[in-house]
């Protein structure tokens, strides 16, 4: 069965840019032209009713599962006061019928938006649910709020061992209830996951979530054998509607990648790099940076996780598997570890230029480094999306200069290096569109427009179509408009690049097709 979809904006993300009519059958493009001419040879028609079609967004970073998984947790988005988040958590409780000693699970909560940027104190925090087992996740996920019932159930206190970087608060010696980094993911580890069977549903959902944002390709950022469990159902229900990316730690790579060869054949799902970790969080100060943040000890640098030979070590072996390497770099001192260890295990393996190894979110990485980061091959993965949610943050603890360069995107185009953009989630929402509107406006929460590393909508278009097609080595198969590549598509209702770029993210996605099949539709009011 042969369809033409025609009648709109065409935008194809190639040259021509615009198209009249795409004919497609199944799967794959078979032809862009003119309308009159493909229209003898279809079956079925598209009509675009004026709307708007550009290929499939494609996620570059976030973690599906753990986000599905997330649904059954207490949302803490943009409260701003301690009454409010205490008032959402015990009502989730209500609502739930939580019993007494299980656990309840905030998450998205931002102290920043607190007065006086601080979190809850330990009094307040035992307040919230006494009887039960709470954690509150920090919406950078890299620190997080537990109550005395955990503190007691683990037995924590200030001697209790934690992994390099990470951090049990205290003051005065005694627990503040703030775990950070590592600290945090050693009790995160401890709460019972959810059944198979509940988390496929949760998939489910998930899925026609990333689908309403136009999203055909996304990926799973730290692919465990619980995934690929999660992967095998959902494909034997025929309910696996996206092509899924999963990226296991270094540790558990030959054995995730032996488990996903044995899927099925024509499953979505694969196994598409290394994941790995150089430093923490901007927002929390746990990010590696070259200059001390401000308000410290003039010390205070952030969390650097592993030491150079281990870098290399990690390197050495992505190299040795011919595999691509993606690494969480915040803080410019983490780029520059980076780049000083791909450098070292380049000569060694020059096929590591070829690898399109990836900088994860790179918020705070130097001007200064692009150019090398462009002779090494280095793919920047941008959360670009910190200039509106998080860089007000970033000012306080960097001042104006270090943070209005957050993502240093206008940079990285100028410099030849090829970036991508993503939203981490379930740290922010998988909100395609919200991300093009902050890489080419760049104004913070507070109105503050960071001047200087604005992009065009087209370039930023870009990082979420052809550029993060190409990071997956799939710039043969997405990311454009063109015949032989997927039948991806998104249907907007407006042309984003004919709008007022402020207005971007009001635009809204009509439909999502995923090889050719509609696999989402927004609900007529």
């Amino acid at each position: 069965m042969k369809t033409l979809f025609y009648g709109g904006n065409i935008i194809t993300m190639a040259e021509p840019l615009y198209a009249e009519a795409v004919l497609i059958e199944n799967d794959k493009i078979l032809a862009v032209g003119s309308e009159a001419e493909l229209r003898e040879s279809a079956d079925e028609f598209v009509d675009l009713q004026g709307k708007t079609m550009l290929p499939g967004f494609i996620d570059a970073h976030s973690h599906l599962t753990e986000y599905a998984t997330c649904l059954r947790e207490v949302a803490l988005n943009g409260i701003d006061n301690f009454e409010d988040m205490k008032n959402a958590i015990q009502k989730h409780i209500a609502e739930n019928n939580i019993p007494d000693g299980e656990w309840v699970i905030g998450r998205n909560y931002d102290h920043a938006l607190f007065d006086g940027h601080k979190h809850p104190t330990k009094e307040q925090i035992d307040s919230i649910a006494p009887n039960h087992l709470l954690m509150i996740k920090h919406s950078s996920v890299h620190s997080g709020l537990v109550n005395e019932r955990v503190i007691e159930k683990f037995n924590l206190t200030p001697e209790t061992p934690v992994p390099a970087g990470a951090r049990i608060v205290t003051e005065n010696g005694k627990l503040t209830g703030e775990l950070e980094e590592g600290a945090l993911s050693m009790i995160r580890a401890k709460v019972p996951p959810v059944s198979i069977e509940q988390a496929c549903k949760a998939h489910i959902k998930m899925q026609k979530y990333y689908a309403s944002n136009g999203i055909t390709t996304a990926q799973d950022g730290y692919l465990t054998s619980r995934m690929v469990e999660i992967y095998k159902r959902l494909y034997e229900s025929g309910d696996l509607k996206l092509d899924i990316i999963g990226i296991p730690p270094k540790g558990q790579y030959e054995k995730l990648c032996e488990e996903m060869s044995e899927l099925p054949s024509g499953i979505r799902a694969r196994v598409g790099g290394i994941k790995y970790f150089l430093d923490g969080s901007p927002q929390l100060r746990t990010a590696w940076v070259r200059t001390p943040y401000l308000g410290g000890s003039g010390k205070d640098i952030g969390n650097p996780i592993h030491k150079d030979e281990d870098v290399i070590e990690a390197f050495r072996f992505a190299a040795e598997h011919k595999a691509q390497i993606l690494i969480h770099s915040n803080g410019d001192g983490a780029v520059e570890q980076f780049l000083r260890c791909l450098e070292i295990v380049a000569k060694e393996y020059p096929v590591s230029k070829e690898l399109r190894h990836v900088i994860i979110h790179g918020q705070l990485m130097g001007v200064d480094q692009l150019a090398k980061a462009k002779e090494l091959g280095v793919i920047v993965s941008f959360f670009v999306a910190h200039t509106y949610h998080f860089a007000d943050t970033h000012i306080r603890n960097l001042g104006k200069e270090r943070g209005y360069k957050v993502s240093p995107t206008r940079s990285a185009l100028e410099n030849g290096v090829i970036f991508t953009f993503h939203q981490d989630a379930p740290v922010i929402e998988p909100d395609m569109l919200e991300t093009v509107w902050c890489a080419a406006n760049r104004i913070t929460r507070d109105g503050v427009h960071l001047v200087g590393e604005e992009i065009s909508v087209l370039d930023a278009l870009r990082a979420i179509t052809v550029n993060a097609a190409y990071q997956y080595f799939e710039e043969d198969k997405k990311g454009s408009i063109e015949v032989g590549k997927a039948s991806d598509f998104v249907i907007l209702d407006k042309n984003p690049l004919e709008v007022p770029k402020k207005t971007i993210r009001d635009i809204k996605v009509i439909a999502t097709y995923k090889y050719g099949e509609k696999i989402y539709e927004l609900e007529r009011e």
